[in-house]
């Protein structure tokens, strides 16, 4: 399942389940941004910087917590303002990757977006 989101938020449950596991997490920042994630199991951070196929546990393990992604995008690219992030989860029930986009008012923005997963 993909869904494309005009925004800088999404909280949404990912079944964890019966999945094969291990429940990894992805974070791509896109138009030619860059920037940076924090990663939080619960009120743990486990994770920071470029998150590629991190590790966040074995269902049966995660099952019932909250998996929290801050990530920062520097608008760098001088020919948009739009940034974008895709967070992809797989190793539960089906793989599911959520796209948010904003459009920065101005140039050289930070820009935060945030995602929340509860791990059903």
């Amino acid at each position: 399942m993909a869904e494309l989101i005009n925004d800088r938020v999404l909280e949404r449950d990912y079944a964890v389940g019966n999945g094969p596991g291990p429940v990894l997490l992805s974070v791509t920042i896109g138009d030619g941004q860059i920037g940076g994630s924090a990663v939080w199991l619960d009120s743990t951070q486990v994770a920071k910087g470029d998150i590629t196929a991190f590790s966040v546990g074995e269902p049966s393990a995660v099952k019932g917590q909250r998996l929290g992604v801050q990530t920062v995008v520097a608008d760098v690219n001088e020919m948009t303002n739009k940034a974008s992030v895709t967070y992809a989860i797989t190793g539960g029930s089906e793989p599911a990757e959520y796209t948010l986009w904003f459009e920065a008012p101005q140039d050289k923005m930070g820009i935060p977006f945030t995602a929340i997963f509860t791990l059903v």
